[in-house]
């Protein structure tokens, strides 16, 4: 009988969704024929277990009469679904000849009601669509989560969604932004927001709401619940900005607040404002034109006497000579910032010396950006050598401060207590990479490294390599765009052959050719612990791109290769792991340890989930959606592998063969579309995102 049935399975694979409660989420992405959309949608009906859903195939008549069908006939009764996410999807349309009736969607949220996040951003909705869903809205009560940005609502739309807030109970997190929401538009929002009990997240980013919209949603906001307010490009000043200072002063819940690209500086009070309030601990700020003499002294006074924010945003605001005094004095007094963000200040030689006495005596802060400031040598050394005794930052941000050679030979005064450091677009030369190898020789807390625009050559490719050679704590390089040709790519072959820590290397727009493709090649075949290579922007062959290829093929190690040529021709570079049984056990290992934290322990069990969606989905029409994934929690993923292969490299090589003689779970290609569609360094900037 089990056989009968494998058989069964194997021709009619949706069959899975009756009774294999492991298929916990559906992602189409073809279409399907009719036997197949018929399993899809009594299977949807039926299960108990599937949680997310998506179809994402390519937009054609037949695939939008499916969705249809699927959505309206399968999910509509499909009481397990929890998660739906349809951003850029095009759903809903206002003319039903022109895509899917505007109604799907609505009738599912009538009659399901276990779906808590649901995502409709950037559907072009109109002003029809927000109205049925808004409708929709008022029988819902399962819905923590709503994402409606980017949708042209209109007033008429925004009026019913801000009625059947009125009605909705469960909705925590809401998501209007970019919209573009007209003053009547805001008041109607503003009606809602002030009888609404639930709402806690919400995000009103760049909908040009201008002063008087701005005021009539600021004063309809509850005091007591708002935790997260996002009302960044907006074009407000004078009457709002004075609600939003009354808000904060009076507020008791609010933690993080994001006021960017207004108009403070006209109305600086605000900023006052700050002193009284005891809950909020993560302030954006930027763009505000704060670097006039009042809106220093009212910034300066904040940071003096106000206990709660840990992290400040100033980018862009240039403070100059004048502003880096007086927040030097306030970094002196204050001792609950531990994340702050001076990028673009123009402070120059003359104010980092000053900011210098100010951070020599803070032993706080953790995390400091001061890019894009024209530091220069001089500049940077004053603060290397008011560092020194400093062992409290971790994170800096040095780029684009035109900092030479004579500057880096500082960098060894504070190196050893640097976790992530990026000194990118300095032109340091070659010999500023000789001064930084010997700084690197010693240390051994480097994690993040971005040496990227440094005109480095190969030369002083050489010698930052050679002191890297035995570390053991770099996971991330970024050397991209250095002009270290052919021969850097062979001292990077040479180097970083034995290397067992590093995770991720960018090598991209390097002016490497086909010999040096044979350098990285011999890197590939030799080092078992690199996870992602960058290498787009070079000038490979075809002949250059088989001979990484075939490399790729010998490692089970490197899950990800990217080239622009890659993005042209799927049987390039087309190599990644397939189900490694090791990571999935370690995996399963981490979740029975203690955590340092919940976060820790929220990201282990996404991890999981990751995993188990590689483990269980066994034909090519079910499939994990990495694409879609956190990218912290790809940073994670990527760091993990390269610890196992450092951990257990010989039981890794061993699980390795018999993995690789394993039938594919899931098709090359489809893995390949799905991590194509990853931004590595985009994930590490988020892994390292000093603002959240």
């Amino acid at each position: 009988m089990k056989r009968l049935l494998d058989e069964v399975i194997d021709k009619r694979p949706f069959l899975k969704l009756y009774f294999d409660r492991d298929v916990t989420h559906l992602y189409l992405n073809r279409l399907l024929e009719q036997d197949e959309l018929r399993d899809v949608t009594q299977g949807l009906n039926v299960s108990d277990f599937i949680t997310h859903f998506s179809y994402k195939a390519d937009i054609d008549k037949n695939t939008k009469t499916q969705k249809n069908s699927i959505i309206n006939g399968g999910l509509r009764f499909g009481n397990a679904i929890t998660y739906l996410d349809l951003q850029e999807e095009n759903f809903y349309t206002p003319n039903p000849q022109q895509g899917l009736p505007a109604s799907v969607v609505p009738q599912m949220l009538l009659t399901n009601h276990s779906l808590v996040y649901l995502n409709l951003a950037n559907n072009n909705l109109g002003e029809p669509a927000g109205k049925i869903i808004a409708q929709s809205l008022k029988g819902n009560n399962s819905i923590l989560y709503l994402n409606i940005s980017g949708n042209a609502l209109g007033d008429k739309g925004f009026e019913a969604i801000a009625t059947a807030l009125q009605y909705n109970n469960s909705i925590t997190d809401l998501d209007v932004s970019n919209n573009s929401l007209s003053v009547q538009g805001a008041r109607y929002l503003g009606i809602a927001l002030k009888d609404n009990k639930s709402i806690t997240y919400l995000n009103l980013k760049n909908n040009q709401l201008t002063d008087q919209g701005s005021e009539e949603i600021i004063n309809a906001l509850n005091k007591e619940i708002i935790v997260h307010l996002d009302i960044s490009s907006n074009n407000i000043d004078n009457q709002a900005i004075k609600a939003l200072a009354h808000f904060v002063k009076h507020n008791t819940s609010l933690q993080y607040l994001n006021i960017s690209n207004n108009n403070v500086g006209k109305t600086p009070e605000f900023i006052d404002a700050l002193k009284f309030n005891s809950s909020l601990k993560i302030l954006h700020i930027t763009s505000n034109s704060l670097g006039n003499e009042k809106s220093i002294k009212f910034i300066t006074d904040m940071i003096k006497e106000n206990s709660s924010i840990t992290s400040l945003n100033l980018d862009n605001n240039y403070f100059g000579y004048t502003g880096a005094k007086d927040i030097a004095g306030a970094l002196i007094i204050n001792k609950y910032l531990t994340t702050l963000i001076l990028k673009n200040s123009n402070f120059e030689e003359a104010g980092a010396i000053l900011l210098a006495q100010g951070l020599e005596q803070n032993t706080t802060v953790t995390k400091l950006d001061l890019s894009n400031n024209n530091l220069q040598d001089t500049g940077f050394i004053f603060l290397a050598n008011a560092l020194k005794g400093n062992n409290s930052i971790t994170h800096l941000n040095l780029s684009h401060n035109k900092i030479q050679a004579k500057g880096i030979e500082a960098l060894s005064y504070i190196l050893n207590s640097i976790i992530y450091l990026d000194i990118s677009g300095n032109n340091i030369g070659v010999n500023g990479a000789v001064a930084f190898g010997e700084a690197l020789k010693t240390n051994h807390s480097l994690t993040y490294l971005n040496l990227s625009q440094n005109q480095l050559q190969h030369q002083g490719i050489k010698s930052v390599l050679a002191a890297l050679e035995n570390n053991s704590s770099l996971i991330l390089l970024d050397i991209n765009n250095n002009n270290i040709g052919d021969t850097g790519a062979g001292h990077i072959a040479s180097l970083l052959k034995d290397n067992k820590s590093l995770a991720i290397l960018n090598i991209g727009s390097n002016g490497i050719t086909q010999t040096g493709a044979a350098h990285i090649a011999d890197l590939i075949s030799n080092n078992l612990f690199i996870a992602c290579i960058e290498f787009s922007g070079n000038n490979v062959t075809q002949q250059g791109a088989n001979l990484i290829n075939t490399a790729l093929n010998s490692n089970s190690t490197v899950i990800k290769f990217t080239t622009y040529e890659a993005a042209l021709s799927n049987t390039i570079f087309s190599k990644i792991v397939k189900n490694n049984q090791l990571l999935q056990e370690k995996l399963q290992d981490l979740v029975h340890e203690k955590f340092k934290s919940k976060a820790e322990e929220d990201i282990f069990k996404e991890l999981l989930i990751l995993i188990k969606q590689l483990q269980v989905s066994t034909e090519k029409n079910i499939t994990p959606e990495l694409s879609n994934a956190k990218p912290l929690i790809i940073k994670e993923y990527l760091q993990i592998i390269a610890n196992l292969a450092k951990e257990e490299s010989l039981k890794h090589n061993q699980a390795k063969e018999s993995v690789i003689s394993q039938e594919s779970l899931i098709s090359e290609n489809q893995y390949i579309e799905i991590l194509s569609n990853i931004d590595i360094t985009g994930a590490i900037d988020y892994y390292y995102d000093w603002s959240y």
